[in-house]
């Protein structure tokens, strides 16, 4: 064997073998093993032919508020869903952040369950997990933190934004560009010298506009609180969003998965490398 699978491949595994049958996720069709069919070597999933990068699409102007508030509804269906059933995303930052498939609808496809050191702009940091930045790059995973729910809805709380402010993303931190800093990611060695404003890593982001519906802006400050335990858990951010939304086909669908995958609790979720080669 090569190498050891890494914990970030696992989980995502096991999540998407979990989540099978539900809206919104990506179809896990089985995994990779050698010839021996004792060693995991990868995975593979079922992508739509034509995907867009969330982020990306958040960033195109000509994308209209109402695509724009039915991906951050689907959003937090998804996490609601996954935190209902004991995990997290972990995976709601910078280019691993879902994707819009061929249907117009937002798909998950990857999550990890640890913050990795290197991997994350500042910006999408809980202000409970900033001491990451001060671990040495490659820091065994063993020794990473794990991600909470808590943390997934402090990211959620980025992407929200981002998907609001409906402005090109160009800047390696999606805050600094907007604050007059000179867009590089702040190197703890190198502190003075990289954002010299207050928000190498900030908490509070800054207000949307008027023109962003109120309860779309106080969401998004509700997600970004300082203090993890103060953060709405993803459903008390689903009741914020218009009514009309609860009773779309969509939020059926989602429903009717909850409904399908509740049955199936998270201890048996351990995939059957047997039945996933078939």
């Amino acid at each position: 064997m090569d190498s050891i699978p890494s914990v970030e491949m696992l989980y995502t595994i096991r999540v998407l073998h979990c989540m099978n049958g539900s809206s919104g996720f990506a179809k896990l069709i089985g995994i990779v093993t050698d010839d021996s069919r004792r060693y995991l070597k990868s995975y593979l999933v079922e992508l739509p032919e034509a995907s867009r990068n969330l982020i990306r699409m958040a960033g195109d102007t000509s994308v209209s508020w109402e695509r724009r508030e039915k991906w951050a509804v689907q959003l937090v269906q998804g996490i609601e869903l996954m935190h209902a059933h004991g995990f997290v995303v972990g995976g709601l930052e910078r280019w691993l952040t879902p994707f819009i498939n061929d249907t117009d609808s937002v798909q998950f496809w990857t999550f990890k369950e640890i913050f990795k050191t290197g991997h994350t702009v500042g910006a999408y940091y809980p202000p409970e997990f900033l001491y990451v930045l001060a671990m040495p790059p490659g820091m065994d995973e063993v020794d990473s933190p794990y991600v909470t729910s808590k943390a997934d809805m402090f990211q959620l709380g980025m992407l929200s934004w981002l998907l609001a402010e409906n402005k090109p993303q160009t800047y390696a931190s999606p805050v600094c560009g907007r604050m007059r800093c000179n867009g590089r990611r702040r190197k703890v060695e190198d502190r003075d010298n990289n954002c010299d404003l207050s928000h190498p890593e900030p908490i509070a982001l800054p207000r949307l506009p008027e023109s962003v519906p109120k309860y779309f802006r106080d969401l998004v400050d509700a997600c970004r609180r300082a203090d993890p335990d103060a953060r709405p858990a993803a459903r008390e951010i689903l009741a914020m969003f218009p009514s009309s939304h609860e009773d779309s086909p969509q939020r059926q669908q989602e429903q009717d998965g909850y409904e399908q995958i509740q049955l199936r609790p998270q201890q048996d979720c351990a995939p059957d490398i047997d039945t996933l080669n078939e």
